[in-house]
Order: C-alpha cells, then sequence, then structure tokens
C-alpha cells in the first residue's frame, strides 16, 4: 500500500465539469489537503436508468497499490 493511503480512509473527489449527456466522469486526484490518495478517474456512460459503461483508470500510485495487492493474494495462497 503507498505510504499514507489507506483503504479506510474517506476520498477527496474533484469533479472534472459538468456532466454532459449520459456521461459521468470524475477524479480521486492523488494529491488532497489531507495527504496522498489512491489517484482513479472513473467514468460511466449511462443509458435510461442504467449503467451501460463503467471505466476505471488508474494513476501510477493506484496502479502500484494493485500490484502489491495482487502479489499479498498469491503470496497467502
Amino acid at each position: 500500500m503507498h505510504e499514507g493511503v489507506t483503504l479506510s480512509e474517506p476520498m477527496e473527489i474533484a469533479v472534472l465539469g459538468q456532466p454532459r449527456d449520459a456521461e459521468l466522469i470524475w477524479e480521486y486526484p492523488r494529491e488532497t489537503p489531507h495527504g496522498d490518495q489512491v489517484d482513479v478517474i472513473e467514468s460511466i456512460d449511462v443509458a435510461g436508468t442504467r449503467i451501460a459503461r463503467h471505466r476505471v483508470y488508474w494513476g501510477w500510485v493506484g496502479f502500484r497499490t494493485l500490484v502489491a495487492a495482487m502479489k499479498r493474494a498469491e503470496s497467502a495462497a
């Protein structure tokens, strides 16, 4: 896990503009006033009342966190 980042901490969210059409995009920035957190961008396409597509883009801190978690899971298996 990245130093200073825990999964139980609430995340700060930065909205990347207003939703347009049926697409929502927002960012969880790495640097926040309260310290670093996992850096992620999420994109959701909405069709009617359903999520048509959900994409998550990981930054380097988030990617390293995922790799470390996968290695721990493999070691525990």
